[in-house]
């Protein structure tokens, strides 16, 4: 990415982007405590931004038919980007971020201490305390800097 279509890309994030960790609750199998996977998504009704997204970053897209619901609506689409693409598309665009910058950090943090290539429940793989009360501290730091309204913010991290 150019600094300019990292800055746009930027700025998309900022007005119309989520960065997140999502925790899934495995409760069978080999895999007993929570799995944490990063997420950067973007949403809008002009599919040619988030062809754009895909095209500069990689990711897909996901249709949200929202005229099923009400007819005056438009169609929305998601823009989503996981995996190891991550932590790159985060760090070319954390110097022009604003508003997501915070979460930006926080979530390269937990996309570079997870393990590359192996496989959630297999051996080798198991977290120590320490990084699984991490993870979930910055869990909860996203869900708390994703809330909408006014409630307190937590300090940068």
């Amino acid at each position: 990415m150019t600094p300019t279509e990292a800055a746009w890309m930027a700025g998309l994030i900022d007005g119309e982007g989520t960065i997140t960790v999502l925790k899934f609750q495995r409760k069978s199998g080999n895999c007993p405590h929570a799995l944490y996977a990063p997420l950067l998504t973007v949403t809008n009704t002009d599919k040619r931004l988030i062809d754009r997204c895909i095209k500069l970053c990689g990711g897909y897209c996901v249709t949200v038919f929202c005229g099923r619901r009400n007819p005056n609506w438009k169609d929305a689409y998601h823009w989503r980007l996981k995996s190891a693409k991550l932590s790159g598309v985060l760090r070319e665009v954390l110097p022009f971020l604003v508003s997501k910058a915070t979460q930006a950090a926080l979530a390269i943090e937990v996309r570079d201490d997870m393990r590359v290539g192996s496989k959630p429940g297999r051996f080798g793989t198991t977290l120590t305390d320490k990084e699984r009360e991490r993870r979930d501290e910055i869990w909860q730091q996203l869900r708390i800097l994703n809330t909408r309204g006014t409630k307190p913010r937590p300090a940068p991290v």
